[in-house]
This record gives C-alpha cells, sequence and structure tokens, in this order.
C-alpha cells in the first residue's frame, strides 16, 4: 500500500476549508512490481511542486523505497509504520 495525502498550502486556504479539501489518494495493489511507490512519490511530487500543496506520503511496505525516492535515509529511522 502506498498512499498520498493531499492537503492545499495555508496560503490558498484558510483552516476550516483545509479540513474539507483534504484528499486521500490511495494506489492498492498485492502484485510486487506494479509501480505503486514510483506512481505514488510521482503524484505526490505534482502536487506539492506545480499545485503547491502539502503532501504527506505513507509507504507501508517494509523496503522503505518511498523514502528511499524522496532522498531519505530510512535505515536510520528511529521508528517506523511496522513499530
Amino acid at each position: 500500500l502506498a498512499m498520498c495525502v493531499i492537503s492545499p498550502s495555508h496560503r490558498r486556504a484558510t483552516r476550516t476549508l483545509q479540513r474539507s479539501m483534504t484528499r486521500r489518494i490511495a494506489f492498492i495493489n498485492e502484485k510486487g512490481g506494479s509501480l505503486k511507490t514510483t506512481l505514488t512519490v510521482n503524484v505526490g511530487g505534482y502536487y506539492a511542486l506545480k499545485r503547491k500543496e502539502r503532501v504527506l506520503i505513507v509507504d507501508l511496505d517494509p523496503q522503505g523505497h518511498a523514502g528511499k525516492c524522496l532522498g531519505l535515509d530510512v535505515r536510520g529511522a528511529e521508528r517506523t509504520v511496522r513499530d
């Protein structure tokens, strides 16, 4: 499971409006190698960079490839979703 949570930036919406406009996009497929992580990172990047929206990317894959794609050192993480 890989998922993007997209919320408008503070500049574009009031706090009340933000809650109502938050979207969740989930890419789910049991088959490995179906580009779930790649698609999630690229869609999240589009919303963050082009549309100036806040994005939270959640990757439940124990390998942590979404973090690697975003330049994070996932091996040094103190806690993970599995903890």
